[in-house]
């Protein structure tokens, strides 16, 4: 149960960063304007991005041992 947690939360930090990023760069008009976008930002992006793959590769390494321990039991 804790690895499909933790598959979904990484997908979830791998995927909302890319739409923030998506929405950041198209073209306004009006008061918003096309400002450029903080260091802070950009930072905070890169990070979240490379823990959701990290999570997403500690997920995946949690599915193989626990399919590993199985076939172990099985024999």
């Amino acid at each position: 149960m804790r690895k499909y947690l933790l598959l979904a939360g990484s997908a979830m930090m791998i995927l909302l960063p890319l739409y923030f990023l998506y929405s950041w760069n198209k073209p306004r008009t009006g008061a918003l304007g096309d400002g450029t976008i903080a260091p802070a930002a950009w930072i905070s992006l890169i990070s979240s991005i490379v823990g959701g793959f990290c999570f997403f590769i500690l997920g995946i390494l949690m599915l193989i041992r626990e399919k590993r321990v199985q076939n172990e039991r099985e024999i």
